[in-house]
């Protein structure tokens, strides 16, 4: 599960790392992106160059108990909601690090962590969407985050709720093109370009208290 995270890269990086094409200047650093928020994700254009643009993050879809915001890769291929999302709307969803919270034996208070890609300073989460129409929003775009079965050392921190043992899918750069491709509709294929990452492959920080991550300018309430 990745229902709260962090972009801190500047825009310009951002531009350059993806060579983005088109993209809006009222970017900003967001330190703690929660579900249902405006959040920025990357598409192709219709020159098939990347571009910038901007979805709401999860939604409470009116079948659901709550706030919708990921995407069980082992369920998209069937998925009412997600199959055609999947077959042709599919995004990345940039990313610095995410929060994650572990239950603690005999602590009524989680512990709250900062988890991040080492070898990435952004990482390009893949994600899929849909034009939803809300009776009080109207029409909007949602954008979910894929996710997958969690490493060990993400089972011992996303310990405990329904979704538990989860964790986001990852996208290797090179494969970011084919991923955008629209005429790519291949579920074999699709599932081929997604992966779990190893522990090795993460940075693990834990936080003593909500708002201890000294990069945060605001507490993260859980």
């Amino acid at each position: 599960m990745c229902g709260r995270y962090a972009l801190i890269a500047a825009l310009e990086r951002l531009r350059d790392d993806m060579e983005l094409d088109e993209y809006f200047d009222n970017y900003s650093k967001r330190y703690n992106i929660l579900p249902t928020s405006e959040v920025p994700i990357i598409l192709k254009n219709e020159k098939l160059k990347l571009r910038l643009d901007s979805m709401r993050f999860g939604w409470k879809f009116p079948w659901g108990s709550g706030v919708t915001m990921n995407a069980r890769k082992e369920n998209l291929t069937t998925s009412k909601l997600w199959k055609r999302s999947y077959q042709n709307k599919r995004c990345l969803i940039p990313i610095s690090y995410f929060y994650e919270w572990q239950e603690l034996p005999g602590n009524k208070n989680k512990l709250p962590w900062k988890i991040s890609f080492k070898k990435n300073e952004i990482a390009y989460l893949p994600g899929i969407w849909v034009n939803w129409k809300d009776e009080k929003a109207g029409e909007i775009r949602v954008c979910e985050i894929i996710t997958t079965e969690a490493n060990e050392k993400m089972k011992e921190i996303h310990n405990s709720g329904g979704n538990k043992w989860r964790q986001p899918a990852f996208l290797d750069k090179k494969k970011v093109m084919a991923w955008l491709d629209e005429k790519e509709t291949d579920f074999e294929r699709l599932n081929s370009l997604t992966r779990q990452t190893t522990e090795k492959e993460m940075e693990f920080v834990p936080l003593e208290k909500i708002g201890d991550d000294k990069t945060n300018s605001e507490p993260i309430q859980k």
